[in-house]
C-alpha cells in the first residue's frame, strides 16, 4: 500500500514483482502530471470541489481526476460511484469494465451493488457485512473496497473477514475522548468542504457539535455548509489563515468565535462545551498554514485535549 497515503511508489519500485498487487492511493496532483498511468483496477469515490486553487478551477480538477481511467483498456476495471453526477458524467468516456455502487435508492448509472440498511447486497446474489464504522460514507467506501477486491479475484469470505477486523485509521472522524460527558473527536484528515459535511452527518441531527474549521484555503466557498452548520453545529471556532474568508462566506447566518490557532480553539471549546456536546476538529482547509501535515494537526489536537483534561483532573 503507498502513494498519497504516505509511502511514495517510488520507494517499493525496485521491489515490485511480477505477479504482485500494488494498492496506490493516486491524487488528482498526481494525476495531473501523469502520461503513461493505467492501473488495471481504479476508483472513483466521488467527485466534489477540492484543490480548486491549484487546479484553477473545477473544470481542470476533474479534468486530472479523469486521468486516472484514461489509459485503462476493456479488460481494466473501473469502481464508480453511480450516485455521483460528475463521476457519472465521465461515464461515455470510460473504456474499461465499469462496476457501479450507490448507497442511494435513486442513482444516475447502474449498480452491481446496494445497501439494504444492514448488509451491502450484490448482483451477483450474496451479500457482505460493513465494517462496524460511524457513517453511511463508510458503507460506500466498503461497497467500493469489495467491487475492487472481487475485480481482483479476492473471495467473498476473506471480504466478510477483513471488514470484520478492520480497525478505522487515525485522523478519520476518530473519537479519542471522553471528558465531563463530551466526546473529542479528531477528523483532521478532513481538507475539504465535502469531508467536513461527511464527518457532521456522522452525528445526530441536534446542534450540539463545537466545529473547528479553519486553516489553508483551497478555493472553495464556505457558504455550502450553513445548512449543515445550522442542523449539527452550535458554533464554529475558525483557525488559520482562513478565518477572515469563513466569516465572511459565513455572512453572519452562523455564530463563530475566532482563535486563530488550534490551541486557542481548543481552550474555547472546552470552556464552552456543555455535557452531551462533540468537540469536533473537521478543518475543511489543508493544515500547511500552521502544520506539516493534517497528521501533525490531528496529533497535536489530542495531545492538546488530552493535556487539558490531564490538567482538570489533578487539579
Amino acid at each position: 500500500m503507498c502513494g498519497n497515503i504516505g509511502n511514495p511508489v517510488s520507494n517499493f519500485a525496485d521491489r515490485v514483482k511480477t505477479g504482485d498487487d500494488v494498492v496506490i492511493e493516486v491524487s488528482s496532483y498526481q494525476l495531473e502530471d501523469s502520461t503513461y498511468f493505467r492501473p488495471h483496477i481504479a476508483c472513483l469515490l466521488n467527485i466534489t470541489p477540492d484543490h480548486l486553487d491549484h487546479h484553477n478551477g473545477m473544470k481542470n480538477y476533474i479534468k486530472a481526476k479523469a486521468k486516472i481511467f484514461k489509459n485503462q483498456r476493456e479488460n481494466d476495471f473501473l469502481i464508480i460511484n453511480g450516485a455521483d453526477a460528475l463521476c457519472v458524467a465521465l461515464a461515455p468516456k470510460i473504456k474499461s469494465t465499469v462496476l457501479g455502487f450507490s448507497t442511494q435508492p435513486k442513482h444516475l448509472l447502474r449498480t452491481e451493488v446496494f445497501f439494504d440498511g444492514d448488509e451491502i447486497v450484490f448482483s451477483a446474489g450474496y451479500q457482505i457485512r460493513p465494517p462496524h464504522l460511524k457513517g453511511i460514507h463508510n458503507v460506500e467506501n466498503a461497497m467500493a473496497a469489495a467491487l475492487m477486491a472481487l475485480a481482483a479475484g479476492v473471495k467473498t469470505d476473506v471480504i466478510q473477514e477483513v471488514f470484520d477486523t478492520f480497525s478505522p485509521m487515525e485522523h478519520r472522524i476518530e473519537p479519542f475522548a471522553y471528558h465531563k460527558g463530551v466526546i473529542y473527536v479528531n477528523d483532521s484528515k478532513a481538507t475539504n468542504l465535502d469531508s467536513t459535511i461527511t464527518a457532521l452527518k456522522s452525528f445526530e441531527k441536534t446542534p450540539h457539535v463545537l466545529l473547528i474549521l479553519g486553516g489553508r484555503d483551497k478555493g472553495a466557498s464556505y457558504e455550502v455548509l450553513l445548512p449543515f452548520l445550522q442542523t449539527y453545529c452550535k458554533t464554529v471556532l475558525t483557525i488559520g489563515e482562513s478565518m477572515e474568508k469563513i466569516d465572511a462566506e459565513l455572512r453572519g447566518g452562523f455564530p463563530t468565535i475566532r482563535c486563530g490557532t488550534l490551541e486557542n480553539a481548543v481552550s474555547v471549546a472546552m470552556e464552552e462545551a456543555e455535557k452531551g456536546d462533540v468537540v469536533l476538529l473537521s478543518p475543511a482547509c489543508s493544515s500547511f498554514d500552521q502544520f506539516k501535515d493534517y497528521e501533525q494537526r490531528g496529533k497535536v489536537f489530542k495531545q492538546l485535549v488530552e493535556a487539558k483534561i490531564y490538567q482538570e483532573r489533578t487539579q
